[in-house]
């Protein structure tokens, strides 16, 4: 049987974190982490305030790319089907704990990308001094910007989006995987088959995923900080992103042990 591990090429976080200066303060939205070893999912509500002291809200969002390449050329070799129910792909992510404060009781929600992103070098995680696409604002320096900022605005995979939720040529079932955290500590393991083979038969673009906490806890009155994940780029590369792929390519073959009056197999 077939088990594969496909490694992340691009992966990075956006935020709009609001830094305090001397003086006042702004939101780094044009800051950009993709050289960093941790990927941090993060809300703040009311922690700083603007506009005379109402309460900001501050978070992040992941955004993450796998190559497909070996998975592409087995589907155009004929070795894999896709449709088969052992054809299975996990998405792992490991929880990165240094001592610091982590929420619970949390949901983190996937969909796919509607748009390309660049990585950027940026490595500044404190003040967030390190301009560099992809940012809060900007998706790439090809795309430019995101639709709604944040890669905040979801659609169909027929419509111009920054993330997808539904495919008319898949029912139009929610592409949404989530996760439950009990503890905050727990690592991220995502199964997002349906996703994979909907990219590899060309009804989804091959653009990454964005992982986010779910919508109703970002909208809420409460702040989540902070859920680290490793990067591609960690020392420990034990602890990168990965998703693993599996799938039965198993032959049967029979014609040793033919028997009459029963059904066989036997391969050419």
């Amino acid at each position: 049987k077939m088990f594969k591990v496909l490694k992340a090429d691009k992966d990075a976080y956006i935020t709009n974190r609001f830094i305090k200066t001397a003086s006042s303060g702004s939101f780094r939205t044009g800051s950009n982490v993709g050289g960093a070893g941790t990927l941090d999912l993060f809300k703040l509500y009311g922690v700083t305030t603007s506009y005379e002291n109402s309460p900001n809200l501050e978070l992040s969002r992941l955004l993450i790319h796998f190559d497909l390449t070996f998975l592409k050329d087995l589907v155009s070799q004929g070795k894999i089907n896709i449709n088969k129910s052992s054809f299975n792909c996990t998405l792992k992510l490991f929880d990165v704990y240094g001592g610091q404060t982590t929420p619970n009781n949390f949901d983190i929600s996937l969909f796919p990308l509607s748009r390309s992103f660049d990585e950027g070098s940026g490595r500044d995680v404190v003040y967030y001094s390190d301009y560099d696409i992809t940012n809060f604002s900007s998706a790439s320096i090809a795309g430019g910007s995101w639709i709604v900022s944040g890669c905040g605005f979801g659609g169909g995979a027929e419509q111009s989006c920054d993330y997808i939720t539904a495919s008319a040529m898949l029912s139009n079932s929610s592409l949404e995987v989530s996760q439950h955290f009990n503890s905050g500590e727990e690592d991220l393991s995502l199964n997002i088959t349906t996703i994979v083979s909907a990219t590899l038969a060309g009804i989804l673009p091959d653009r990454g995923f964005r992982l986010s906490l779910k919508s109703s806890q970002e909208n809420d009155k409460y702040s989540y900080f902070v859920k680290r994940f490793s990067s591609r780029t960690a020392y420990d590369s034990t602890k990168h992103p990965r998703v693993i792929v599996k799938y039965d390519d198993s032959i049967q073959d029979d014609s040793q042990i033919l028997r009459f009056d029963s059904r066989s197999s036997i391969f050419l």
